[in-house]
């Protein structure tokens, strides 16, 4: 990780691969990127997000479309960590079957949630599931 200036920050991995950091803008950040908080909620749901795909995909399951929203509570006071992720995972398809849902999340966030298993822990996470069959 790099410093950019201000609250502004970059990660790079080993293959070269960035993401920026920054700061609120009630914090004194600029706002140009996803706060660190906002970097965990983001990969909270990418994580199980992966795996539903490659699930559906090896069920033959035809998305139209995905898309997946997240609030998260936080303590009031620092640290403002988490207390509770709704998590609610919107499905687009004509022909989706519903049992192939419904297993696809609970196999993700059971056996293979890497980042869920480690904020399981020490939040409560909560989510559900709608399908859109237009």
């Amino acid at each position: 990780m790099k410093w950019q200036g201000n609250f502004q920050f970059l990660a790079k991995n080993e293959t070269g691969l960035s993401t920026p950091f920054d700061a609120p803008v009630t914090f004194g950040g600029e706002g140009a990127a996803l706060s660190p908080m906002e970097n965990v909620l983001a990969s909270l749901i990418a994580c199980s997000s992966i795996h539903i795909i490659d699930i559906l995909n090896e069920k033959k399951q035809e998305l139209n479309d995905f898309s997946i929203r997240a609030v998260a509570d936080r303590n009031e006071n620092p640290p403002r960590s988490f207390t509770q992720v709704k998590i609610e995972y919107i499905f687009k398809g004509a022909h989706l079957d519903e049992n192939a849902i419904r297993e696809a999340i609970k196999t993700s966030e059971g056996k293979y949630w890497s980042v869920g298993s480690m904020l399981k822990e020490s939040i409560k996470i909560k989510s559900a599931y709608s399908i859109d069959r237009r």
